[in-house]
């Protein structure tokens, strides 16, 4: 998975700032859990916490962990995952358990909702998989942007959208203009229109997406379906 982290080459380098609740040597330090294909982070416990600090306030709604070497009871079992801003005061934002059976080099992608922006990111782990040491090969974050709805009508003599009090007409679907000028929502087609656009453009293929249809009392505009997309 993609990591919005950098590869880090100290705990402090090239950017923000990576830390651990204890690590069991120099060797295992906290910034090698963000370092792909090479070392990994090993704490002096069965338990703990692999923390990085954004430079700027991020939101993470993605992660995933992996190992690189054959000590595999080391890697997490239960933890949480969490948010914050002053490095004090967490918020759970994810909770796993029962992470079992590892393989060397497996990657498991944890998804979760949030859209709350944080410097700071931690893995707390309260149960490893029967090591000596609690350790991480490889930790990344990453955000992945809800899909976004856009609403387009389609009549009889065209495709039409309104907003702000002004009607649309367009000359195709396309997936320019569902983002350019589609609707958020159907309550932006209740009310008065003041205006007429005419929007002339190059027709493109839609990209994948799904389609539907609802009726609308519209009794100024005859209309024949909505389409999503």
């Amino acid at each position: 998975m993609l990591s919005l982290i950098p590869i880090m080459t100290s705990n402090t380098a090239p950017l923000g700032v990576a830390s651990a609740s204890s690590v069991s040597s120099a060797s295992y330090s906290a910034f090698y859990a963000f370092v792909p294909d090479n070392g990994n982070w090993l704490s002096s416990t069965t338990t703990g916490w692999i923390r990085y600090q954004f430079p700027t306030a991020t939101a993470i709604n993605k992660y995933s962990l992996m190992h690189w070497t054959a000590a595999l009871n080391g890697m997490p079992k239960s933890w949480t995952f969490e948010g914050s801003n002053d490095g004090t005061n967490w918020n759970i934002l994810d909770t796993r358990t029962n992470q079992d059976n590892w393989q060397t080099k497996e990657e498991r992608v944890y998804s979760f909702s949030n859209v709350t922006q944080y410097l700071n990111y931690r893995v707390n782990c309260s149960l490893n998989n029967g090591g000596a040491n609690l350790s991480i090969g490889y930790l990344a974050m990453n955000y992945q942007a809800p899909p976004v709805s856009k609403i387009l009508l389609s009549s009889f003599n065209g495709v039409y959208s309104l907003k702000d009090s002004s009607a649309y007409k367009l000359n195709t679907d396309s997936e320019k203009n569902f983002i350019s000028y589609g609707a958020d929502s159907t309550s932006s087609f209740n009310g008065y229109l003041t205006k007429m656009k005419d929007i002339k453009n190059t027709s493109t293929a839609l990209g994948s997406s799904k389609t539907y249809e609802h009726s609308i009392d519209m009794s100024k505009l005859r209309v024949d379906k909505i389409v999503l997309g």
